[in-house]
């Protein structure tokens, strides 16, 4: 670019035009030195990024490495109680088969516990019990009937015990 204050100014404008353009040459020249450092900071910065990158991916890869023995360890474990948890499917599904059987049961002896309409009516509260009114009045043989645990499915249940039927 020439300046328009050094045309037509001779020897020293020529003079002036060459120092202008020097200086522009250097400026010209440090960009370019700019640029060359920048990008060479960029691709250090993306050396190191990598680098560490490299670092993380080869401690995953130890970790998977562990990993993979444990399922292995795991796995053969397993085997060997595989017939066993089979064997136990088997006795929940059973059972499981058995339930509509229990309940059936177990409505059975709701059934024969559930007071009736027939049935005398009960003592006061605070009232003596047929226990105590037993060991109050007959002796050993008394308290021996009063206390008496149920018996098998065709008695009358007398107690309310788990195996009371």
């Amino acid at each position: 670019m020439i300046n328009a204050r050094l045309v037509g100014c001779g020897m020293r404008g020529m003079a002036q035009l060459a120092e202008f353009e020097r200086a522009e040459e250097g400026r010209g020249m440090t960009l370019v030195v700019l640029t060359v450092a920048v990008v060479g900071l960029l691709i250090a910065a993306l050396a190191i990024y990598l680098f560490m990158v490299g670092v993380a991916l080869n401690h995953t890869a130890g970790n998977l490495s562990d990993c993979v023995q444990n399922v292995r360890i795991i796995a053969d474990q397993a085997r060997v109680i595989g017939p066993g948890v089979k064997r136990l499917n088997k006795t929940g599904a059973d059972l499981l088969a058995a339930m509509p059987l229990l309940v059936d049961g177990a409505e059975g002896v709701a059934a024969k516990l559930a007071p009736s309409p027939a049935a005398p009516a009960t003592s006061a509260p605070g009232g003596p019990t047929s226990s105590s009114a037993a060991v109050q009045t007959g002796g050993a043989a008394a308290t021996r009937d009063a206390l008496q645990v149920g018996g098998g499915l065709l008695e009358a249940p007398v107690g309310v015990g788990y195996l009371d039927v």
